[in-house]
Order: structure tokens, then sequence, then C-alpha cells
């Protein structure tokens, strides 16, 4: 048994054990009385599950041991105990404790990747944008399919009461007859708004609220690479003014030199490309450092944005061939489609006719 928040935490160290490894995501929390909604925890137990089929399918985290304690560990205790060790441990920062499947760190330094992933943050940001209004709309849609099915329920019995009326005054059998089959029409056309209610559910509202999600996931992976590119820009440019201070004021016992590295001093005064290169020691190697986050983020964020787009192209084939079975109704279901609706108007306009 696993609570909402043990999801939450699971999330979170994968994240904070795999960085840049894209993480699925679990659904936004919710406040207020609806959380207690039957409806609602069916949903929120649809995006978990689907969480936990993605986070068991990726290779990266088969082997970790938090997915394992999360899905083993059967006393509470027990498991919330593991919880405060993985929350205590502090994030990677260092390239060397990075975890990979094949246990290699590939960086990547070409120059484009800088307008690539400024596209791919403004596309994400857009995809949410959409899909908002996306959400909203079928909203909207499954409201007038309720109200649509709520009418057709009182023509339907209407007709009944149409029908009764006419065979208790013994009209014609062929108009009490129309006001039965238009009964039963009703009834069957309400009954494939309420099929259709149920795959529009699934098949689009819960697809595209879950399209969403990623795009939101994927959104910090990028940021993260954009945190470690600003930090990147921004310290390159405070170390270079400190050192062209440094430079300018020529007192070498300041340049910050690493006590073991060997310099020639007559060069260090003239040559500044040279100087640079060599003072501020424990400075450069931060930056240094830096510098490989943000390339090695330019790879993972390539390879995972791949893996995502094709995860996408399979579940959309397979989520809209589904949906075309689930929302036009088979007539073997004995629900009158619109396919023979056709026929059964030409029916009830020749009834009409004998009148």
């Amino acid at each position: 048994t696993r609570r909402y928040s043990d999801f939450d935490w699971l999330r979170k160290t994968l994240v904070k054990l795999f960085p840049g490894v894209y993480v699925p995501p679990t659904p936004h929390k919710k406040v207020g009385p609806r959380r207690l909604d039957e409806d609602y925890i069916q949903k929120r137990m649809t995006y978990l599950n689907h969480f936990l089929n993605a986070v068991i399918l990726n290779e990266n985290f088969k082997a970790c041991d938090a997915l394992i304690c999360f899905l083993s560990y059967t006393q509470r205790d027990q498991f919330e105990q593991k919880m405060k060790e993985y929350t205590s441990m502090q994030p990677i920062s260092y390239l060397e404790d990075m975890r990979n499947i094949d246990g290699k760190v590939i960086l990547t330094t070409d120059e484009s990747n800088q307008k690539y992933f400024a596209n791919i943050e403004k596309y994400f940001n857009f995809q949410t944008q959409i899909l908002k209004k996306v959400g909203y709309n079928i909203k909207c849609f499954q409201n007038n399919l309720r109200d649509a099915s709520k009418n057709l329920t009182c023509l339907s019995k209407n007709f009944e009461l149409l029908f009764f009326l006419n065979n208790r005054v013994m009209m014609k059998d062929s108009i009490t007859k129309t006001y039965e089959e238009l009964q039963q029409f009703c009834d069957n056309w309400g009954k494939i708004f309420e099929k259709q209610l149920d795959a529009v559910q699934v098949h689009f509202k819960e697809f595209f609220k879950l399209l969403r999600l990623e795009g939101e996931s994927f959104q910090e992976l990028v940021g993260k690479r954009s945190f470690y590119e600003n930090k990147y820009k921004s310290e390159f440019q405070r170390i270079s003014l400190k050192k062209d201070r440094l430079f300018t004021a020529r007192d070498i016992s300041k340049f910050e030199i690493a006590p073991s590295t060997n310099y020639d001093a007559n060069r260090m005064l003239t040559d500044k490309e040279y100087a640079f290169s060599i003072m501020c020691s424990k400075e450069n190697s931060l930056l240094d450092q830096l510098e490989k986050f943000v390339q090695y983020y330019n790879k993972m964020s390539l390879t995972q944005l791949k893996t995502l787009v094709k995860s996408h192209c399979d579940r959309f084939f397979y989520n809209f061939k589904e949906f075309d079975v689930k929302y036009y109704p088979s007539i073997n279901d004995g629900i009158i489609t619109w396919t023979n609706m056709e026929t059964f108007l030409q029916t009830v306009a020749a009834n009409m006719k004998k009148k």
C-alpha cells in the first residue's frame, strides 16, 4: 500500500539520483474536499499507474535501490526509514558520481545547442499553454454530451407517454409503433453518448492531460540544463573580471595559484591569456565542472527527448486506434448507431405516411 506522497517521494528521489535522465510525471497534488471523491481517486490512480509502469520500463531505474524498496517493503516503518535516508541525501554535484546505464558520461559541445534548447523550451512552454486550453474545451464538450444525454432521456420519457396515450385511445398501430420506436431510439442514442463520454474521458481528456504533464516534466530537465548554463555564464563573467583586476595589479602573490603549479613568472605578467589559465585555480576548477555539467545535460536532453518522442508516437497510434473502436459503438451491441439511423428514419417516415 502506497500513498500519493510516497509516489511523490519516489519521483523526487529518482530526479536526485539520476540527473539528466527524464523522470515521468506524477499528478499534481490536490487540496480541498474533492481529493476524496471516488472519481478523482480513480483518475489519480490511473496517472500514478502510468508513472510506475514508465519508471519500471526505464533501463536506468531498474536496479535503483529506492525503486526496489518502494515496490518490496511491506512494513511501513522500514519504508519510512528508507525514505528519510534518501531525502537527506545531497544532490549529485560531480560528474564522477553520475549514474548511467552504460557507465559512461558523454559531453556535447556543439555551439548550435544553445539555440536548439532555447527553441525546445519555447516549444514545451507553448505546448503546456495550448494543452491547458484543450483540457478546458474537452471538459466543455463532456458537459455538452451529458446535457444531450439528459435531454434524450427526457425525450424518451415523453415518447413513452405518447405511446401509452395513443395505445389507450386505440390509435392506429403504425402511430403507436412509431412512438415506441422513437422511445427506443432515444434510449439507444443516450447509451451511445454514455459510451462516448467514457471514450472521451480516457482517450482525450486523460490522454492529453498526461501529455501536458510529461511536457512539464521534460521542461524540468531542460530547465536544469539552462540553470547550469546560466550559472556557468555568470561565474565565467565574475571570474574573468576578478582575473582582469588581479592581472592589472600585477601582484603574483595574489593570483591565487595552486601551490604545486609550475609557471613562468615573467610570462605571467605579460601574457594575459597564459596568466588567466593559471590564476584562481580553485575557481577555474569550479568553472570547468560547470561547463562539463552543461555539456552533459546537452547530450542527455537530446537523448531523452528522442526517447520521449518515440514513446509519444507509439502511444498516439495505440490511443486513437482504441478511441476509434470505443467512440463508435458497434451495431452488435444492440444500439442504433449513426450507420443505421437513416434506415430507422425511413421506417418512421413510412409509418407517418400511412397515417
